[in-house]
């Protein structure tokens, strides 16, 4: 899965400091970074009910002070820093729920209960259902990580 793939499939807006709330949104990485399987330009998949322009400047302005506990706001923008990225590039879809039905919430369910099996068993799942409606961020992040065998490199936690 590649920013490419999510800007064909979705209505993405890049991040020019609107104020939309309640989205999805990504990091895109200026060249592609190898993973266990394959390469991709994602970086950090995530929502958020605030606006989008509090969250970027959150997870690309934060310092690591006493009064910031936020450790994904302190990684990434430690990170961006390190790899010399000032200003970076920020995709947002204003879908917070993603709907699945038929074949594609099969194969989706069966990608579910082997990358987040606790999540899976609080859907309460039965056997004929084909139609499930789940966070979007969620059904991104679990299509990466059965695409790239592992979570964004910014999802990860040390």
């Amino acid at each position: 899965m590649n920013a490419k793939d999510l800007l064909e499939r979705f209505e993405c807006h890049q991040y020019t400091g609107q104020t939309c709330t309640d989205v999805t949104y990504f990091f895109r990485a200026p060249k592609p970074i190898r993973r266990l399987s394959g390469e991709s330009d994602i970086l950090y998949i995530g929502k958020t009910a605030q606006g989008i322009n509090s969250r970027y400047r959150q997870e690309t302005r934060a310092n690591n002070s006493p009064g910031n506990t936020q450790q994904t706001n302190i990684r990434t923008t430690y990170i961006f820093r390190r790899l010399e990225i000032p200003q970076p590039t920020c995709f947002f879809i204003k879908v917070e729920d993603f709907h699945l039905q038929g074949n594609d919430c099969a194969a989706f369910l069966e990608k579910l209960r082997f990358w987040d099996k606790k999540f899976y068993i609080g859907l309460n799942i039965f056997p004929e259902t084909n139609d499930i409606v789940i966070p979007l961020e969620k059904y991104l992040l679990i299509s990466y990580a059965d695409e790239h065998l592992e979570v964004p490199p910014l999802n990860n936690r040390v």
